[in-house]
């Protein structure tokens, strides 16, 4: 997926550009309110709105998309009131931190330098080769300008299609991500928060790998920004890859 975004992100003649997923589905009057700011500020470097997701391990025929925007459920907590902030601020609306790409509407040449990457390497290994978007941002782009929109603007499966990486997700790239927040400014309270439901969703990921007997590879030394970010030691899985 990566690798075809960094072909598409170079393809593009609009000033910004929204990537969406085929079981992502935007809400037309958000699009309307979104695509009106932007008129507004030409030069904004991005855009970030709220949403919402709904779980499908698979699309049906008789589902419908009025249905499954009605089922997206909220992940933002209490939120800031749509605006212009700092992208260090915006980060911390939800806990996935810009690892999520359909919520993150790019100008153009910073969707091109965010994704001009090969992608060749082992997949969950590092940020880059993971969530490009929060290392680019954080990194980057930390007290850059980005609008927040605080209505729901567009809902997306939860379910996805690398639930065997998810130990590894939740124990190892996500704490990465936290340390990255952090180091760029991000609300320390709330990085906490989502440190704590992380550390719950990597036991259940490792309890659900344990069922399946599914290989997990991840060492003691991976763990070790879960043991700073967690602030207690996590489980070292005893299922290794063959």
């Amino acid at each position: 997926m990566l690798g075809n975004l960094r072909v598409c992100s170079t393809l593009f003649s609009a000033r910004h550009v929204w990537v969406t997923g085929d079981d992502d589905f935007i809400l037309p009057r958000q699009l309307r309110a979104v695509v009106e700011f932007l008129r507004g500020d030409p030069g904004l470097p991005l855009a970030c709105v709220n949403f919402g997701v709904y779980h499908r391990k698979r699309l049906m025929p008789f589902d419908d998309v009025r249905t499954l925007i009605a089922e997206g459920k909220e992940i933002a907590g209490e939120k800031l009131e749509s605006g212009t902030y700092p992208v260090n601020i915006v980060a911390t609306q939800h806990d996935n931190l810009f690892t999520a790409i359909y919520p993150i509407v790019f100008r153009s040449d910073l969707l091109a330098a965010c994704f001009n990457h090969p992608f060749d390497g082992e997949p969950f290994k590092t940020l880059t080769e993971c969530v490009p978007t929060t290392k680019w941002f954080l990194e980057n782009y930390r007290y850059a300008e980005c609008y927040w929109h605080a209505p729901i603007s567009i809902v997306g499966n939860a379910h996805n299609s690398w639930s065997h990486h998810r130990p590894r997700w939740h124990a190892v790239v996500m704490p990465q991500v936290f340390e990255l927040a952090r180091d760029a400014g991000a609300d320390s309270a709330a990085l906490y928060r989502f440190a704590q439901l992380h550390i719950d969703l990597y036991d259940e990921a490792l309890q659900i790998a344990h069922r399946s007997k599914e290989p997990v590879s991840i060492s003691p030394e991976d763990l070790a920004p879960a043991l700073r970010v967690f602030r207690r030691e996590p489980a070292v899985p005893n299922l290794k890859a063959s």
